[in-house]
């Protein structure tokens, strides 16, 4: 660039470039000398002013303030804004004496002699320091974030560390501290069942074993624990003999072959080929064998197979050892996690498989321990085939065979490889809690009913003998099947774990709330969740009660007790409820009657002063009419017979007699009208006798002959029993009714005559029967049947459905006073275009 901008300067120009440069050289040996660290900084300000100087020389030398190399000085500016990790306070001072060494110079030696390019050239170089300060300035506070973020992680880090030792050393003081009063426990128990000092009942045997059985798996859990603390900590040592790993894989499928037949699978060991002996820890090994299988037993429906296979693999010079089975297996987003501390393959509530997720996880750590390697592969709904390796030679230093432990490690240790066996299947199956269901409902009949739903079998047990002396005792291992049965029994109250399998507490308590048939069931929730949301949520929900494992049998009882009491007097008080609102319809059907006989009284009270009325008013004078009209009738009939005259006059004389026979009869019908008001509104009093229903139809029926005949009359008389009242009145009753049949076939029959049809064929029938302690008469037609509307109302006094002029409205009204007067009842069935159907029922006569 010198030779082509400058070339009669270029010798000068070089001349500054190899100055500056060896300047430099010197700054950098000084650096790493201790002066130059000890003042790092002012060196740098020199070597930064040595370059800078350096461009500024050379721009006085090529033409002052108006120089292009000025441009230098910017990129100098630049770099140092980039590279060097200053506060801004450095970066000012270097910057100024760079403006400086470009600014005075050029003023004093050369002036200003283009006014518009030394502006230019200022400006520029001036904007460049403001932009290289900005980013000192911005660049020191994000490194000063940046370090502080780092020490802080750091300190965290470190925490983090201390922490995690102060975890491992708390989980080996707590599971040593755990494991020694378990120890003690476990020890008494183990004595009592198995010594004949101890002489137990089947059900004290049963809890005593339970104790043990849930002892042991806990000190499965401490022993994982205490085990994965030892490792964290660097103090696992193995202690490695050389063995047949051959017999030491069959006396450990062997051991575990009674609980795989409990669950009706089965489970084969087979090794393949010859195998040589290698050095492995019997312990480590036996805990990681134990817990593959033991998963494979767990996790395989019952008439499953799990194979366990050993070989050689003399190409790799080691060992492999495969477990397989045809359980479940597990979903392959999960495999890739398997190994991980704590991790499960269904992570949720409603799990059906429990379990702490330490197993695999420790025995990953273990197999690696001996320089081997664990893997899992499964299918969903296939099975799974776990697979570990150990080499032939390890590495680790072995110990030799030694003596046989004392007789405490010995039980120790066979307390501990129990105790790997002891969550693996469960102790009761469904058909036996069946079975017990149907035994407890036999003996428990009438006693309330709790529902237990709970997926740990010892749990379920004890809550069932704490409560089976006093409850019947219903019970299911999740919450479809809890459901299912709610719905199908109706329990008085249930008992609901929130972890149980396939829907957990919380849906299984909002499904029943939910519901109006099963939302006054009371439910206590069981959980070991202690925080107070968990309750809350529960208690949300509609849960009654909530008890926290874990609990004492007497809070147990006082809470169901308390609750089914309750739930006792809910059903009293529903019951109560219902009894008042059927006796209150009760009430209203009586004052409804009671209405309508006060209706029926005023109607007869006005009835009986009409009545009162008619026979003052209008009686007396028809009888004298009656009388006159049958005077005169004797004496026209007198005076026809002398009668000696024209034939003219005769013929009206025999009208005279006709008109007065007509007349005669109407005054009569007139008499015969107040008279049915006289026996409607003053009915007869006497005493009642038997009476055969039977004749009294004939008889009537006898009367009527003359009307009857014209239709067909079809009769089914029964022999039945008597009853009691008065034939007369009873004549009476029948005769309304038979009349009132053959006035409706006439009305018909005029009907269908008027509208052309010749068919038609009006038809009666009478039936008599005895139905238990009654005597019932039918009597029906076909006739044009009664309004739905007027059905209500037929039996009311002065009701009528026939036209104005045509019927008193009387004629049912005495038959249904009749009926009752008899103590019977009367019921009516109509359908218009096809007839009415009158049933009377009457007691039967214990005279």
């Amino acid at each position: 660039m010198d030779y082509f901008i400058f070339p009669e300067r270029i010798g000068s120009l070089i001349a500054l470039r190899i100055g500056c440069t060896l300047a430099l050289i010197g700054h950098l040996i000084v650096i790493y000398r201790e002066f130059g660290r000890r003042y790092i900084n002012l060196i740098a300000i020199s070597g930064f002013l040595v370059g800078a100087g350096t461009i500024s020389v050379m721009v006085q030398i090529t033409g002052g303030g108006e120089s292009p190399y000025y441009a230098g000085l910017n990129l100098y500016i630049l770099a140092l804004a980039l590279l060097m990790p200053w506060r801004l306070k450095y970066s000012a001072i270097t910057c100024s004496l760079i403006y400086v060494s470009y600014l005075i110079p050029s003023l004093i030696i050369y002036g200003i002699q283009d006014r518009a390019l030394f502006v230019n050239n200022n400006f520029f170089l001036l904007s460049t320091i403001v932009i290289a300060l900005a980013s000192t300035y911005t660049g020191y506070q994000l490194r000063f974030r940046e370090f502080g973020g780092r020490y802080r992680l750091a300190q965290a880090n470190e925490k983090l560390k201390a922490l995690d030792v102060l975890k491992s050393q708390l989980f080996a003081n707590v599971s040593h501290e755990l494991r020694t009063p378990l120890t003690l426990i476990l020890a008494p128990l183990e004595t009592m069942l198995s010594s004949k000092e101890w002489q137990f009942t089947e059900k004290q045997k049963a809890e005593v074993q339970v104790m043990r059985s849930n002892g042991l798996r806990l000190l499965r859990l401490i022993n994982n624990l205490l085990e994965l603390a030892r490792y964290d900590a660097g103090k696992t040592e193995l202690k490695v003999r050389r063995g047949d790993l051959v017999p030491f894989l069959r006396g450990l499928v062997d051991g575990v072959g009674h609980l795989a037949e409990k669950k009706q699978l089965g489970i084969q060991f087979r090794a393949e080929g010859e195998i040589p002996e290698i050095p492995f820890d019997e312990e480590k090994i036996e805990k990681v064998v134990l817990n593959i299988v033991m998963n494979a037993i767990k996790f395989t429906p019952e008439g499953g197979e799990i194979r366990v296979g050993c070989g050689f693999m003399e190409e790799k010079g080691g060992v492999w050892v495969r477990v397989e089975d045809t359980g479940i297996g597990i979903p392959k987003d999960r495999i890739d996690k398997v190994f991980d501390r704590f991790s499960q393959v269904d992570p949720s509530t409603t799990r059906k498989y429990g379990g702490t997720g330490i197993g695999l996880a420790l025995a990953k750590e273990l197999v690696e321990m001996h320089g081997g390697k664990i893997s899992i592969e499964s299918e969903e709904g296939k099975g799974t085939i776990a697979e570990f390796t150990l080499p032939i030679r390890s590495g680790i230093e072995e110990i030799p065979s030694a003596s046989a432990d004392s007789d405490r490690k010995e039980w120790l240790h066979r307390l501990s490889a129990e105790a790997e066996k002891s969550d693996a299947v469960t102790t009761e199956s469904m058909e036996e809690i069946q079975a017990k269901e149907r035994s407890a409902k036999e003996k428990l009949k009438g006693m309330a009913e709790i529902l237990v739903v709970e997926d740990s079998d010892d749990m379920r047990r004890f809550i069932r003998d704490q409560l089976r002396e006093d409850y019947h005792i219903i019970e299911a291992r999740d919450g479809m099947e809890g459901l299912e049965k709610v719905k199908s029994q109706m329990p008085d109250l249930i008992v609901l774990d929130i972890m149980i399998p396939e829907v957990d507490g919380y849906e299984v308590t909002r499904r029943l709330k939910a519901e109006d048939r099963t939302k006054q069931i009371p439910i206590i929730m069981v959980t070991a969740k202690v925080e107070l949301s968990n309750k809350m949520e529960g208690l949300d929900l509609g849960a009654d009660d909530y008890l926290i494992k874990p609990f004492s049998p007497k809070e147990l009882k006082a809470r169901v007790k308390n609750l089914i009491h309750d739930r006792s007097l809910q059903r009293e008080l529903l019951e109560a409820k219902g009894q008042l609102q059927e006796y209150a319809q009760k009430l209203e059907g009586k004052v409804e009657e009671g209405t309508r006989m006060l209706i029926q009284a005023e109607k007869m009270g006005t009835l009986g002063i009409l009545l009162s009325g008619i026979t003052h008013e209008v009686y007396n004078p028809l009888n004298t009419v009656i009388m006159n009209l049958g005077t005169m009738r004797d004496w026209v009939e007198e005076l026809q017979k002398k009668w000696n005259g024209d034939p003219q006059g005769m013929e009206r004389l025999t009208e005279m007699v006709e008109i007065l026979k007509e007349q005669n009869q109407a005054c009569w019908q007139a008499v015969e009208v107040i008279e049915q008001m006289k026996r409607f509104v003053y009915p007869s009093k006497g005493e009642q006798e038997p009476i055969d229903v039977n004749a009294c139809l004939e008889l009537t029926m006898g009367v009527l002959k003359a009307q009857l005949r014209r239709w067909e009359v079809v009769t089914r008389f029964d022999s039945v029993a008597s009853i009691l009242g008065k034939a007369s009145e009873l004549n009476q009753a029948l005769m309304n009714l038979l009349v009132n049949a053959i006035h409706t076939l006439e009305e018909r029959g005029e009907r269908e005559r008027g509208q052309g049809h010749v068919g038609y064929r009006g038809r009666i029938e009478v039936e008599t029967k005895e139905q238990g302690e009654e005597v019932w008469v039918v009597i029906g037609d076909n006739g044009c049947g009664i309004p739905q509307e007027s059905l209500s109302e037929i039996f009311s006094p002065f009701f009528t459905t026939k036209e104005l002029g045509q019927g008193t409205g009387l004629g049912l009204a005495i038959s249904h006073q009749v009926i009752e007067r008899h103590h019977g009842k009367i019921e009516v069935q109509s359908e218009i275009g096809v007839g009415t159907s009158f049933t009377l029922r009457f007691p039967v006569s214990k005279v």
